[in-house]
């Protein structure tokens, strides 16, 4: 069992750790143990310094292991960025997150509207509660399907072809009318023929009458 002196060098080390980090950076408890190079023993004692740091309103929990210095305003304390969101689950995860629903429309520039909360497709399930009212995460299946299929180096290419796959997920063949001549031209204006072909290669069965639109 370890020692009441022990358990104190650890919180020390929380504490010294947590006092450095950027506001509204988040960190996991495994970057704080190879920082702070603690034990494998030693993570239990770490994690309930962390807790502790929670509890008294110095810490923000993001998500399983995550946590984060939380911003304040005249307000209040400030909830995590999106874009420090998606980070976090990119990195847990090992996920591909994609703008979803009118996000992933106004990131195409198809649309202007700017949604009440930004939203997001996520390849891999997660159990954690990622704590924010302005961001929602929704796992999709065939976000893998795709992502596995669509293989292209360019990155730029890479990640338009993600943002048509998200808005043809989100919009059904009677929706996209509103949408239509505007999608196609960006497509063809986005894509060469090469990478057309691979995109629909790559759709799931569930799109394939988004293949007859973009054809």
């Amino acid at each position: 069992m370890q020692s009441t002196l022990t358990k104190s060098g650890v919180a020390q080390k929380v504490h010294s750790y947590v006092k450095h980090q950027q506001l509204g950076k988040p960190f996991t408890i495994g970057q704080l143990a190879v920082s702070k190079m603690l034990k494998d023993d030693e993570r239990a004692t770490a994690s309930k310094a962390l807790q502790r740091l929670v509890k008294d309103n110095s810490l923000k929990r993001a998500a399983y292991g995550t946590y984060y210095r939380p911003k304040v305003s005249k307000f209040g304390m400030l909830p995590l960025e999106a874009g420090e969101l998606v980070k976090v689950i990119k990195k847990t995860k090992m996920a591909t997150v994609v703008p979803a629903g009118v996000e992933a429309l106004n990131s195409l520039g198809l649309d202007t509207q700017l949604p009440m909360a930004r939203s997001y497709y996520i390849s891999e399930r997660t159990r954690s509660h990622f704590k924010s009212q302005a961001v929602k995460f929704e796992y999709k299946e065939t976000l893998q399907y795709f992502t596995k299929r669509f293989k292209v180096s360019d990155k730029e290419k890479h990640k338009l072809g993600l943002l048509f796959w998200s808005a043809l997920t989100y919009l059904d063949k009677k929706s996209l009318e509103h949408y239509n001549s505007k999608l196609v031209k960006k497509f063809y204006q986005s894509f060469d023929s090469k990478t057309q072909q691979k995109f629909m290669e790559a759709l799931p069965p569930s799109l394939n009458w988004a293949k007859e639109v973009l054809s």
